[in-house]
């Protein structure tokens, strides 16, 4: 494991990613258990860092609007879990959490609609025909 890679391992675990995240992160490069020892033999004064991130990105989400299936899926952790720090820590950010949940539920719904509100290339030249110069045998020139 040469330097660059792990200093980009401290940056990691030091903003609350966990072996299996930093494993993705870094492209699959690296097996999951040399990371895991990695950070295992140098990283062990910094685990209060790496568990208050890691609350702290969970806390970030949740204002955000994610419901705690979804922070444990892009987390990688169990839903329980999220949704047990949820209800226990973050009680207070509710109101913010419902709001942004709405607007991220319309920004989604907008996109969505955008994307579907289209028109094939096929029934955009039958609807134009007019606007093309066609050959004898129909094909457009």
């Amino acid at each position: 494991m040469d330097l660059e890679t792990k200093i980009k391992i401290n940056n990691f675990y030091s903003l609350g990613y966990i072996s299996n995240e930093i494993e993705i992160k870094l492209n699959n490069k690296f097996t999951l258990e040399s990371i895991d020892e990695y950070i295992s033999l140098n990283l062990t004064k910094s685990k209060k860092e790496h568990k208050y991130a890691r609350k702290k990105r969970i806390e970030d989400y949740y204002i955000s609007g994610m419901n705690a299936k979804e922070i444990a899926k892009r987390m990688l952790m169990i839903a329980n879990t999220v949704q047990r720090y949820i209800n226990r820590n973050l009680y207070m950010h509710k109101e913010k959490h419902s709001k942004n949940r709405i607007k991220n539920r319309h920004i989604k719904k907008a996109i969505d609609n955008t994307n579907n509100s289209y028109i094939s290339g096929s029934s955009f030249l039958k609807q134009n025909r007019q606007a093309y110069t066609y050959n004898r045998n129909l094909n457009i020139t």
